[in-house]
């Protein structure tokens, strides 16, 4: 039986496609499977790339420790897909969106801001609980701006 190197993300939100990458891509490395998959993710109406190809590349070349990857144009012209070479697991989503939450904080905010930011990721209870969670850790903390409590990166 042929094993899939291929994932379609047409169709998918950014959010969609982020998640079915990483567990696609995460699966084969699990499993030992480290030879290179073809990402399809199209090339967007204007032909110069959707928001799905774009945040994929960015993705990947934030994560350069753990992959190797070349676009379709570069490969073979093609610049509706991406080829990605595996090397270790990648984070996980929940870890990917703590360390979000710190580089944002880069200047204080309340927490209403840090929610509304990232709530398309996930519900406003998780992010309560990764913002406590961070607090504990010292990676982010808890200072008071203009009489409201507020959370920066240290």
């Amino acid at each position: 039986m042929m094993e899939n190197r291929e994932l379609d993300l047409h169709g998918h939100t950014w959010g969609e496609a982020r998640n079915a990458f990483l567990h696609f891509y995460n699966d084969k490395v699990s499993q030992g499977d480290l030879n290179q998959v073809e990402i399809v993710h199209g090339y967007g109406s204007t032909g110069e790339g959707g928001t799905v190809k774009k945040r994929l590349q960015k993705l990947l070349e934030r994560h350069a420790d753990y992959l190797e990857f070349i676009s379709g144009e570069e490969w073979d012209g093609n610049p509706g897909h991406t080829l990605v070479s595996p090397k270790l697991l990648l984070p996980k989503l929940e870890d990917v969106l703590m360390e979000d939450i710190v580089q944002y904080c880069d200047i204080p905010r309340t927490q209403k801001k840090i929610i509304g930011h990232f709530v398309k990721r996930a519900d406003s209870p998780t992010i309560t609980s990764m913002i406590k969670q961070l607090e504990k850790q010292s990676r982010i903390r808890k200072i008071t701006k203009n009489h409201q409590p507020m959370w920066e990166a240290p």
